[in-house]
């Protein structure tokens, strides 16, 4: 199995692409690494003031910090040795754990979809593409080139809560099963068909950090069931019917909802888990 992944880098990216290198490095032919965070064009200051706009400074502010927190976890982490290959404990960027498991990486230039770089995936050949945390939309050149078909990793029970800030929507409307789904990409929104979907368990005073942490976590390994599936042609998941929904960024009232229910965005603790990364703690 040819496999290509497109992703962002940064610690989400490395906790979903982990296992797949670990497991199956032989079969990823290249990693794609994204030059900005929700597309070509949107480093963190632009996204940074389209969320002040939408939901306000706390939401704004608590994405920064777990991005740039989780960061420098990571820099804590390398300064003091703690990635443990034997036993799993390692959280790390894509590009550096391609760097670890001698995967050729390339930074993208502009958009994905853009000539260039569509050249470059048309001479690997492809069976399938996996895109984990990659924020631009696929257009039908791209989608057309694996043998295989593209998936993605989505951090919710699709078809509910399609689109972004996924886990904090669904704990803001209360849901009682939170979890992640992987699918076929199309040419629609998170509606292409499901191949894999789990639920993860919630624990008393998660945040919606640490939910994200755990549904990552959990997620890495179900990329790898799903890989399984596509490569033996087996059944896909038969999934429980649910509604279909789309969320943006939240407004600045849902924000204040939640946070006055006494939920929490991220907690200290979420960091030190970070820098002392066990997944199995999480």
């Amino acid at each position: 199995m040819k496999i290509i992944v497109l992703t962002n880098n940064d610690v989400y990216g490395g906790i979903l692409i982990y296992p797949l290198l670990k497991h199956r490095a032989k079969d990823v032919s290249a990693i794609f690494v994204s030059d900005g965070i929700m597309g070509p064009k949107k480093n963190l200051i632009h996204l940074f003031k389209d969320i002040i706009k939408k939901s306000g400074w706390s939401f704004a502010s608590f994405l920064v910090s777990e991005l740039l927190s989780y960061k420098i976890a990571v820099y804590f982490r390398k300064f003091l040795n703690l990635n443990n290959y034997e036993k799993d404990s390692v959280i790390d960027t894509p590009s550096n754990l391609a760097t670890k498991f001698h995967i050729p990486i390339y930074q993208i230039k502009g958009t994905v979809n853009e000539e260039p770089n569509l050249q470059i995936i048309r001479n690997i050949s492809p069976e399938v593409i996996i895109t984990l945390r990659f924020g631009e939309i696929l257009k039908f050149p791209i989608l057309s080139i694996p043998t295989k078909g593209i998936i993605n990793f989505h951090p919710a029970l699709l078809p509910s809560y399609k689109g972004l800030g996924s886990i904090f929507q669904a704990k803001c409307h209360n849901e009682t099963e939170i979890g992640y789904t992987i699918h076929f990409i199309n040419e629609n929104i998170d509606e292409g068909k499901i191949v894999t979907q789990k639920i993860v368990e919630q624990k008393s005073g998660d945040s919606v950090s640490r939910i994200c942490l755990r549904v990552y976590i959990n997620g890495s390994y179900g990329i790898l069931d799903s890989i399984n599936k596509i490569e033996n042609n087996l059944p896909l998941e038969s999934v429980k019917k649910r509604e279909s929904s789309y969320y943006s960024w939240p407004e600045r009232k849902d924000v204040k909802k939640f946070l006055r229910a006494g939920y929490k965005l991220i907690r200290i603790r979420d960091f030190f888990s970070v820098v002392f990364y066990d997944p199995r703690s999480i």
